[in-house]
């Protein structure tokens, strides 16, 4: 049984329910006691399987993360809505997680589909909550429209699938991958599958939505759109090609590859143009993707672990770059021109930030560095080295704009904001460098879990 699921659909009914009767004085806490205790239910669930859906420990672990980040964005976000916002922030984020831990659980398409639409319509009406933004409606608008039209291909891929099997479980592909090639409605179906999921993803070339939603929803909105939907599509991703051998198929790598390598370079080039903080990060999340995809063109737990484990360092830079931004936003600094001088007046969230643009940069021997090294590692062992080094030179580009932010902020001279201290996001960066320095609990766990899920 979904224990999880359950438990989240029990409690954003009674936080409804309290709430009408003003039961509930405080949303926020009792939503993160929500996410929590659903995560305790992923711990006692434990390894569970059904008709259309399968707990292993790939969606254990992703559950987890998925929860945590939610319990921690209702956490930081209490003071980042505003009163009237609140209750429906609250339940459509509950919604919302709902759908990506159908989605690492669920081993059929429909279920799949469930969940993608559980996820995708609160996300809908989350992007915009700020209606005092002047460009919120626009952002709103243009990721509905792209977001149907990417469902709309999603489930046309789903069609094409029973079409061709007659069966809407993932493993129903297995005994047709042979003939892939010659089998043009097989094939239609994955191309429309894969690009419904990278929309999701927010990859290039179908990335349109992700810089405008970035710079005009709530900030904590916008750090759920980064990181939450991404670790539950990526497991559903490795769930498909572990369960299918679908990443074994030539063509699905040479696609996977082709988005990868355009979101790498689209996202660096695209990035080195903004002032804005939020759009810079946008673009930045875009090349992070291609990152976490260049090792699905791949095959074996050796590729598949270094994708995971890059999604889990991407996750960790952007909860520190996200708290940071959440404090410099309650002083009015938006642009990177705002950020002239700022380490005198601002010295801790500087200094986090010196720390997360250096991990992102690929800098050793933090975290950043490490996830690079893995995905590095897993082409080489393949002998894509015509890859590492196109990789190599989108690095080195990415470093102008993540050094930029710091240039600004040590040595120009010193901004008139009064001096603020704050030593949660000191606490929060030294998880970049401790993740760096010792990455071998995370790398031998993921491996693990990886490689038991394959096996």
């Amino acid at each position: 049984m979904l224990y999880a699921e359950v438990t989240l659909i029990i409690g954003t009914l009674g936080l409804i329910l309290g709430s009408c009767f003003d039961w509930i004085k405080r949303l926020f806490p009792v939503a993160v006691g929500i996410l929590l205790l659903a995560a305790m239910m992923v711990y006692f669930n434990g390894y569970a399987e059904g008709t259309h859906w399968r707990v292993d420990g790939l969606a254990q672990i992703s559950q987890w993360i998925c929860l945590l980040l939610s319990a921690w964005v209702l956490w930081i976000g209490e003071h980042s809505f505003k009163k009237e916002q609140q209750l429906f922030a609250v339940v459509l984020i509950l919604i919302a997680i709902l759908g990506a831990l159908v989605i690492t659980s669920a081993t059929s398409w429909v279920m799949c589909y469930v969940g993608l639409e559980l996820m995708a319509l609160p996300s809908y009406a989350l992007c915009v909550l700020d209606k005092s933004h002047p460009t919120a409606s626009e952002a709103g608008l243009k990721y509905f429209v792209m977001g149907v039209v990417a469902s709309g291909f999603i489930l046309y891929g789903i069609s094409f699938l029973y079409l061709s099997t007659g069966s809407l479980m993932y493993q129903s592909i297995t005994p047709l991958l042979g003939g892939l090639d010659t089998m043009w409605l097989l094939s239609l179906a994955l191309v429309f599958l894969l690009a419904g999921i990278c929309f999701k993803l927010g990859a290039a070339p179908f990335h349109m939505w992700v810089p405008d939603v970035y710079e005009s929803a709530p900030i904590g909105v916008v750090y759920w759109f980064a990181t939450v939907p991404k670790v539950a599509l990526l497991a559903m991703l490795l769930k498909v090609f572990q369960i299918t051998g679908l990443g074994q198929v030539p063509s699905v790598s040479l696609l996977l590859w082709g988005i990868a390598l355009l979101s790498l370079t689209y996202g660096v080039l695209m990035a080195i143009r903004q002032d804005n903080l939020r759009r810079l990060l946008a673009y930045a999340s875009i090349s992070h993707m291609g990152f976490v995809l260049l090792p699905l063109c791949l095959t074996g737990a050796m590729a598949y672990t270094s994708a995971y484990v890059y999604m889990m360092g991407y996750v960790l830079m952007t909860t520190v770059a996200f708290a940071v931004l959440l404090s410099f936003a309650t002083k009015g600094i938006e642009k990177v021109s705002e950020l002239t001088g700022l380490a005198a007046s601002l010295p801790h969230e500087s200094f986090a930030m010196l720390i997360t643009m250096a991990a992102m940069a690929g800098i050793p021997p933090l975290v950043g560095f490490i996830i690079k090294v893995n995905v590095f590692y897993a082409l080489a062992i393949e002998g894509y080295y015509k890859t590492m080094i196109w990789t190599g030179l989108c690095i080195v580009v990415s470093a102008y704009y993540y050094m930029n932010i710091v240039r600004t902020m040590y040595f120009p001279e010193q901004s008139q904001v009064a001096l603020d201290k704050n030593y949660v996001l000191v606490g929060l960066s030294l998880l970049v460098i401790v993740f760096g320095v010792l990455p071998q609990g995370i790398l031998g766990m993921v491996s693990q879990v990886i490689g038991g899920t394959i096996g």
